[in-house]
C-alpha cells in the first residue's frame, strides 16, 4: 500500500500540496487513504484511493505524506497492520504488539484539501476491461518512454472502433508500444496521462477502466478501479495516434534474453550506434570500433539495420519472458520491433536508417 501510495504522494519534505499530504478519511463505515498529485499535462493529474477495510465513526485527517510513507517502508514485510484513526491521528498497530502514532490535522467540517474527486459509478460510461497483468506492464513499457516528446504525446490511447474491443497505445521520440486486444464498451479515443498509468506499476489484479463525461464546471475523468485501489484522473483532448505499422518483416532472429543483453553490453558498450547483419541463417553484431560477436539463436532472412543499444538493452529490460523475438526490415525507416513471451504487446523502436 505504502508503494501505490508513493508512486502519487510525495516522500519529499517539502514536497508542494497535494503531494506532501495524504488524507485518512472515514465515511460510511470505512477507513481511506487519499494521495493527489498536481502533476501531468493537463494540472492535477492523479489522485489514488486506498480502500483499507471497515471502520467505526466518521472524521478527516490530513497527515504528512513523509510520515506515513516512511513508516510503511519500515514495515514493509513485517505481517499485516491494523490502521485506526481517532483524534490522536492515525494508528499504526503491528501483529506482534507495536504501535506507531502519527499525528493529523483536521479540518473544519466541509473543508477538503484539493484532489480529484471520484464522480459516482455511471454504468453508461464507456468501460475497459483490463485483464489480468496488463496494468502492470503497461506501467513498465511505458515508463521507458521518456525521450523528449511534445506535450501531444506525453499519453497513453485507448482506440476502438469496433466498442466491443480495442488497443491501447503508447509512443515517444524512440518507442512505441501496443496493448490488446481488450474487450470493453467504449468505441473512439480516449486519453490519459502516462503517469496516471506508471502509478499502477506492481499491480497485476484485473481491473475496470470508466472514461466518464465531462461535467459542468468539471475536467472529464477516467477512473480504473484494481482490487483496493482506485485511481482517478483526467482526460486529454489531443490528436489521437497514428496507427503502428504493422509491416512483414524480413528479418527474424529469436534468442534468449540475457544473451542478447550481454552482447549489447560487451560489443555495444559505449557506441552510439550498432549494427546487427542477418545473413539466413546466422547473424553477427558488429560495433563501430570493428568488433563483432554472433548472436545464438534462430534466423530466418536476410538484412541489415542500425540501432542504438541503449535503447534496445531498456526495451529488453521490460520484456516478459527469457525468449525474445527480434523482427524488422532492412535498409528502411521501419522500427526494429520486439517482442516478449507476452506476443500480443510488442515494443517498436525506431531504428537509423541504413
Amino acid at each position: 500500500m505504502g508503494e501505490v501510495l508513493g508512486r502519487t504522494a510525495s516522500i519529499r519534505e517539502k514536497a508542494a500540496p497535494p503531494e506532501g499530504f495524504i488524507m485518512a478519511q472515514v465515511a460510511r463505515g470505512e477507513l481511506k487513504l487519499i494521495a493527489g498529485s498536481g502533476m501531468g499535462f493537463l494540472g492535477s493529474a492523479r489522485t489514488v484511493i486506498a480502500h483499507v477495510g471497515p471502520h467505526d465513526g466518521r472524521t478527516l485527517g490530513v497527515i504528512p505524506a513523509r510520515s506515513i510513507l516512511q513508516a510503511l517502508k519500515t514495515l514493509k514485510g513485517k505481517g499485516e497492520v491494523e490502521f485506526l484513526l481517532d483524534d490522536a491521528g492515525l494508528h499504526l498497530l503491528t501483529g506482534v504488539g507495536g504501535e506507531l502514532v502519527i499525528g493529523a490535522e483536521f479540518p473544519s467540517p466541509g473543508v477538503l484539501p484539493v484532489v480529484l474527486r471520484p464522480e459516482p459509478d455511471n454504468s453508461d460510461a464507456p468501460t475497459v476491461y483490463v485483464p489480468e497483468g496488463m496494468l502492470d506492464r503497461m506501467a513498465s513499457i511505458t515508463a521507458i518512454m521518456t525521450n523528449p516528446v511534445g506535450e501531444g504525446l506525453w499519453y497513453v490511447e485507448w482506440s476502438s472502433i469496433s466498442g466491443k474491443e480495442g488497443h491501447f497505445r503508447a509512443t515517444d521520440n524512440l518507442y512505441a508500444a501496443e496493448f490488446g486486444p481488450v474487450g470493453g464498451i467504449a468505441p473512439g479515443h480516449f486519453h490519459i496521462d502516462k503517469e496516471y498509468v506508471a502509478a499502477m506499476r506492481g499491480l497485476t489484479e484485473p481491473g475496470t477502466m470508466r472514461f466518464l463525461p465531462k461535467q459542468p464546471q468539471k475536467i472529464a475523468r477516467v477512473q480504473t478501479q484494481v482490487g483496493r485501489y482506485l485511481f482517478v484522473g483526467v482526460q486529454g483532448f489531443v490528436p489521437k495516434l497514428p496507427r503502428f505499422p504493422h509491416a512483414q518483416a524480413d528479418v527474424t532472429i529469436k534468442s534468449r534474453k540475457t544473451d542478447i543483453i550481454g552482447l549489447l553490453r560487451t560489443i555495444g558498450s559505449g557506441a552510439p550506434m550498432v549494427t546487427l547483419k542477418a545473413t539466413g541463417s546466422d547473424a553477427v553484431l558488429l560495433a563501430p570500433n570493428g568488433s563483432e560477436a554472433p548472436v545464438k539463436g534462430e534466423v530466418d532472412g536476410v538484412g541489415v539495420i542500425r540501432f542504438s543499444p541503449s535503447a534496445l538493452t531498456k526495451a529488453l529490460n521490460v520484456l516478459k519472458g527469457e525468449v525474445l523475438t527480434v523482427q524488422y526490415l532492412s535498409g528502411t525507416a521501419s522500427p526494429m520491433r520486439v517482442v516478449g513471451e507476452d506476443a500480443g504487446w510488442p515494443i517498436l523502436l525506431a531504428p537509423a536508417v541504413v
